[in-house]
């Protein structure tokens, strides 16, 4: 399992080394003003709960589709890529995306009314990718490219779905677009490197790309205008043993992250400048987390850091 022997090195280095507090360039500064803390606003978050039979072997994935709320992630033994759908009062009954297979966290977003999976091939490195129209899952189909060292990130930037990996080697931060028919030729975040999940979200008519630095621990992050990349700055006092998630709830751009030495679940919000950290009470995981604005509240998920389960907790 690739991405566990990645998580334990990380979270090793992690122990024996020491976090001050984090800080960009004068150049990254101007390119992306206001990288400093605030206080971060009191939360009130719901008693940790697991999805019903979930069982997984790395971070899951969170997103909305239609009037419902997905998840999806790795299952243990099976290397299935499993998913269920939450209500806001009831999950189904989990499923798996056929013939799926998978050691790392899957990704999902909703693109022209459909829910798009993606995943890292268990045995290739290759990316694939499923689409279901609330029945039935497309056959799997592969990211013309693009091979990744852990699982892929997804999201809707203006008309198109951006997928963004970890690239095996170069330990570079690529991405590719596609418009519902064709995929673009990829790129990649100038000067990003990590070998662990990036994450992805539209903010404020940007694309957002989050990664956590190959050699730091600390998480970086960059916005695209469809044209540019601004220079990556690191989010103040993050320091994670894992890739971040990303997601907008009302008027802000939250990150969230696995902490290293305490396995807490963290967080922080961004508007122009980003709160102080903060973390979901009670949370404990090793493995990246996963964000979802649904129903006017903010879903945030993980691995339990000892029972596999996959845990979940929202705050209005």
């Amino acid at each position: 399992m690739r991405k566990r022997q990645m998580i334990r090195l990380a979270a090793a280095a992690a122990a024996l080394g020491t976090f001050g507090a984090l800080s960009a360039t004068a150049a990254s500064a101007a390119a992306l003003p206001g990288r400093n803390a605030t206080r971060s606003a009191a939360a009130s978050w719901t008693p940790n709960v697991a999805v019903p039979g979930a069982l997984t072997v790395d971070g899951p994935a969170l997103a909305t589709f239609g009037s419902r709320l997905a998840a999806s992630w790795a299952g243990p033994n099976t290397t299935k890529v499993f998913y269920s759908f939450f209500t806001g009062r009831k999950w189904t009954a989990s499923a798996s995306v056929p013939r799926a297979s998978t050691v790392a966290s899957p990704a999902l977003a909703q693109f022209q009314g459909r829910l798009y999976a993606a995943w890292a091939g268990r045995t290739t490195n290759h990316i694939y990718y499923s689409v279901f129209n609330g029945s039935t899952w497309t056959p799997e189909a592969t990211v013309p490219g693009a091979s990744t060292a852990d699982g892929p990130a997804l999201t809707v930037f203006g008309t198109k779905l951006y997928v963004s990996w970890a690239g095996p080697n170069t330990d570079k931060v690529f991405y590719s677009s596609f418009n519902g028919h064709t995929w673009s030729a990829k790129g990649s975040v100038p000067k990003a490197s990590t070998v662990a999940s990036p994450a992805l979200a539209q903010f404020q008519g940007r694309l957002y790309a989050a990664w956590e630095g190959r050699a730091t621990n600390k998480i970086f992050y960059s916005a695209f205008n469809g044209k540019t990349w601004t220079p990556g700055v690191a989010v103040p006092e993050a320091s994670t043993v894992d890739g971040p998630a990303l997601t907008v709830f009302g008027t802000r751009l939250y990150a969230s992250w696995a902490g290293p030495n305490t396995h807490k679940v963290f967080y922080a919000s961004y508007n122009g400048k980003w709160t102080s950290q903060a973390t979901v009470p009670s949370s404990s995981t090793v493995a990246g987390p996963a964000l979802a604005a649904f129903q006017g509240r903010l879903y945030d998920a993980w691995a339990g850091r000892t029972t596999s389960k996959l845990y979940y907790s929202s705050q209005s």
